[in-house]
C-alpha cells in the first residue's frame, strides 16, 4: 500500500481506538504499526508545513491556490507514493459479529484486515 493510503487508514483506525476486547486490541496494534512505520514521513510532512505554511491561529495552513501549495505537493507527492508493507493483525468474522463497530467502521476492517 502507498504511504498516503496508510495515512488515511490510520486516520480511520484512530476513530475506533475506544473499542473493547479483541477487536479493540487488534485495532490498536494495527494503528500503532502504521504510525511507527510512517513516523519519518509524518516528520517530513510537518517540516514541509513549517516551510510552506502560513500561520492561521494555532495552525499552519497551505492554501490550495497559493504558489506554496504547488511547491508543497511537488515535495510531498513522491513520499506519499512510496510503498509500505505491514503484517497486520487480522480479524475473523466471529470477532466482528461480537464487536461494537458501526457499518462504516466494519467496512474499513473488512476491506483491510479480514482473514482470508
Amino acid at each position: 500500500m502507498k504511504i498516503v493510503e496508510a495515512e488515511n487508514l490510520a486516520i480511520q483506525l484512530e476513530k475506533m481506538l475506544g473499542c473493547k476486547g479483541i477487536v479493540g486490541y487488534k485495532i490498536a496494534r494495527n494503528f500503532r504499526m502504521i504510525n511507527e512505520e510512517l513516523k519519518d514521513y509524518f516528520q517530513f510532512k510537518a517540516d514541509l508545513f513549517r516551510k510552506y505554511g502560513v500561520q492561521d491561529g494555532d495552525s499552519l495552513v497551505i492554501n490550495k491556490g497559493s504558489e506554496n501549495y504547488s511547491l508543497f505537493v511537488k515535495e510531498i507527492k513522491p513520499l506519499e507514493d512510496q510503498e509500505v508493507n505491514f503484517d497486520f493483525r487480522k480479524f475473523t468474522e466471529e470477532e466482528l459479529e461480537n464487536s461494537e463497530l458501526n457499518a462504516e467502521q466494519m467496512l474499513v476492517i473488512i476491506d483491510n484486515f479480514m482473514e482470508e
